[in-house]
């Protein structure tokens, strides 16, 4: 009599083997996670640079078909002579952050209309001047004239975005801890 055949042996992995998949994949995820979470930041810096461009266009819009500066408006309000011009469902903030238009008066009025527009060295300081670096460390002053209002962003002064944010802002824009302005100017 002859033994019964054995039937082959499954090999499966080793409890080392998992161990050191497992490690693997934490080191990866570990790596990935964080740059992520960085391409989000930036994505979202520049939705709020392209928001506050869409402001900036449909205000010089109604600017040029009005021959008026739209109103003021609070944190999240869209002024409702834009109201028109902008995008179906353009919302006056995006996540965590708000958004604001600030018109700017002029010395001699209400800044209503191109016309009354401030100046630098006019009125009660509302000019801006922009400082930029030159080569060789010489700093060169530049003034900015025309300035029609301020399109204001409000963020948490610890949300990750406002430093990506400031990073795309672009040449026209100022900041503080928690509000950043961008001039809208001719």
């Amino acid at each position: 009599m002859t033994a019964p055949a054995r039937a082959p042996r499954v090999r499966g992995f080793t409890l080392i083997e998992l161990l050191v998949v497992m490690t693997v994949l934490g080191i990866l995820a570990g790596i990935t996670v964080p740059v992520l979470r960085g391409a989000i930041e930036r994505a979202d810096a520049v939705k709020v640079v392209s928001d506050v461009h869409t402001i900036r266009m449909a205000v010089l819009q109604y600017v040029s078909q009005e021959s008026a500066l739209p109103g003021t408006a609070g944190w999240g309000e869209v002024p409702p002579e834009i109201a028109d011009i902008l995008p179906d469902g353009f919302a006056f903030g995006y996540k965590r952050l708000e958004y604001a238009w600030t018109r700017i008066p002029s010395a001699g009025g209400t800044g209503s209309t191109p016309s009354q527009r401030v100046s630098p060295g006019r009125g009660r300081g509302q000019g801006l001047t922009r400082r930029q670096q030159g080569g060789g460390g010489a700093s060169e002053t530049q003034e900015v004239t025309g300035i029609q209002g301020v399109i204001w962003v409000r963020y948490d002064s610890q949300d990750p975005v406002a430093n990506a944010l400031k990073r795309h802002a672009g040449h026209n824009a100022a900041w503080t801890p928690d509000q950043m302005m961008f001039v809208v100017a001719q």
